[in-house]
């Protein structure tokens, strides 16, 4: 998203940002109550990610989702070969679930699928 250390991330800003540079898109959307609006993210009508509000504080980036059939399992798997959970599983509105983990060197990555 848009914003560095000494502003806050401004996530209409960045949706516009991306919007003139590649041409995405961000008609659909689902409120997120005091992170604002999560935005959608299309090219050429194939989604491709999201934007939204960061919690106070934290600092603006991007967070990749990779879809896995169980969140279970791969949760399981995650602490199997060495990472962490530092959030989930927790559902989200269209009933997946997600989990954000840290691989051994501390890269954040976040799960999302069927519980």
């Amino acid at each position: 998203m848009a914003g560095t250390s000494s502003t806050r991330p401004d996530a209409a800003a960045a949706r516009i940002f991306y919007g003139e540079l590649f041409g995405w898109t961000s008609d659909e959307f689902m409120p997120m109550g005091e992170l604002g609006e999560y935005r959608v993210l299309a090219h050429r009508g194939t989604t491709i990610g999201a934007v939204s509000g960061c919690v106070a504080g934290a600092p603006a980036g991007w967070r990749y989702y990779i879809r896995v059939p169980s969140i279970s399992k791969s949760a399981e798997a995650v602490k199997a070969g060495g990472g962490t959970i530092a959030m989930g599983p927790h559902e989200v509105p269209t009933g997946d679930h997600i989990i954000i983990g840290h691989d051994p060197q501390g890269a954040e990555f976040a799960l999302v699928g069927k519980l």
